[in-house]
Order: structure tokens, then sequence, then C-alpha cells
């Protein structure tokens, strides 16, 4: 007879379970870069209460730092750190553990560098352990769709929302049922939001045009405004570059310590 598997995973996958039924929504806004994320208390007011009902404690270790100095557009000095963390998940039931290794960064003009890039690091590792999604699960039975035509099967979006409540299951598709209207323009609005670069918004522009024209119209503003956003935040980031560069030929930044 074969020992029992270590509690620690059954744990995870209960969280897991649970999470999956309701997803964390993108609520908060960056207003500097105008894209929606995650807070790290929306990720830690949703998974306390699951952590606890399971069993499952998660404990931090800073195992590596890098710290540099930078120098803001304003001219003011920055701290830019980069964390190496070791999580360790484990069960209270049998006290069985698994543990990872994850990255997390964050520039702060005073002393919080590094809380930020731990909050980065332990929310960005929740969302991929537990694969938390940005909403429920949705019932396949909940609804029959219809497609226009096998060419449109060929064509797959690159984004952030594989599934069939993702932009990708709705861009496959010529008709949107009217009841899925404001659902579907509202999860494109959020892909738009999170595009992080120039060439990020010209993969998403692909399937949109394959959106019906009434969500191609609702989205059209707001696209054009999240890419001038991101052409500006580019310029300026070539700019600091060039300047960086002659000022410091030999080196990016000044090391404070490792």
């Amino acid at each position: 007879m074969t020992d029992s598997a270590p509690m620690v995973y059954a744990c995870i996958a209960a969280v897991m379970a649970d999470l999956a039924k309701v997803g964390i929504g993108k609520d908060a806004v960056n207003e500097h870069d105008r894209y929606r994320y995650r807070s790290i208390d929306a990720v830690l007011n949703a998974l306390s209460p699951l952590l606890s009902a399971h069993g499952l404690v998660i404990l931090p270790s800073v195992i590596g730092k890098d710290l540099v100095e930078r120098e803001a557009k304003s001219g003011a000095t920055l701290l830019h750190v980069t964390l190496t963390l070791r999580y360790s998940f484990i069960a209270v039931a049998d006290g069985s553990r698994h543990e990872i290794e994850v990255m997390g960064e964050a520039s702060d003009r005073a002393d919080k560098a590094v809380p930020k890039a731990m909050a980065a690091a332990f929310k960005y590792m929740c969302v991929q352990v537990f694969c938390i999604g940005y909403e429920s699960m949705a019932d396949a039975d909940a609804s029959t769709e219809e497609t226009a035509g096998a060419n449109l099967h060929s064509r797959q979006h690159r984004g952030r929302f594989p599934g069939l409540n993702s932009p990708a299951g709705t861009a496959q598709r010529a008709h949107v049922p009217a009841h899925e209207v404001d659902a579907t323009t509202a999860r494109w609005s959020d892909e738009i939001d999170e595009a992080r670069t120039v060439a990020d918004l010209d993969v998403i522009a692909t399937s949109i045009k394959l959106l019906p024209e009434n969500i191609r119209r609702d989205l059209r503003n707001r696209f054009k405004d999240r890419r001038d956003s991101l052409v500006a935040i580019e310029r300026d980031r070539a700019d600091l570059d060039a300047r960086s560069n002659i000022t410091n030929p030999d080196q990016g930044g000044s090391h404070v310590n490792r």
C-alpha cells in the first residue's frame, strides 16, 4: 500500500477550486499609465479566508536582493529593487510543504521599494499558483454560440483571456448576442487597459477587427486613448535612456548593494 499524497497539494487544489467560482476582478486603476489591475488588497481579501478554511499557510523568505539608483523624469532619485523570494506552502494537517521561487521588482523615492516588490511578487505568485481568473467560470450549458464560418476559427487571439468567456471566444464569432454585448465590451476594455506596449495593442487590434461594429465603435476611443498614452510613455522612456547613456556611457545605474 502506497503512502497518501502530501496534504499540501489537496489544500492548494481546494483553494483553487473556491477561487474559480468567483475570480478576482481588476477593479483598481493606475491613473498614470491608465490601465486596470488587481490590487494586493483585493487578492488578500479573497485569499485569506480560503487559506484559513482549508488549512494552508504561505510563508515568504527573501533569498536575494538587487538595489540600484535611477533618475526619475522629474530629476528625483528612485530606488529600484529586484527581489528573489521563496514561498513555502504548508498544509496544517500534516506539515507537508511545497516551495516555489519568484521575482518581484518595484521603484520608490523613499523606503517603500522593498515592500512594493514583495507585494507584487506575492500577488502574481498567487495568480499563477491558484490560476485566479478575472471572473467566475462560466457554465458550458449557459449559452449556445453561433459562428459565421470556418474561416473565423483559424484566427487566434494571443492575449491574456483564454477560455469561453474571453475576448478570444467572442472575437471568433461574427455575432454577439445582445445580452452579451456589455460583458464583451467590458472584457475587451480590460484587454486594452492592460496593454503595456504599442506592440501589445497591435496584437489586440487584429482580433478586435473580428468583433461586431457596435462593439468596435464602443472600443474605438478607448483604444486610441490607450495607444496615445503608450506612445508617449515609450517616447519618454527612450528619451530617459538616451540621457542616461550620455551621462553614464559605461554603466546603466550605480549599484547601492546586492
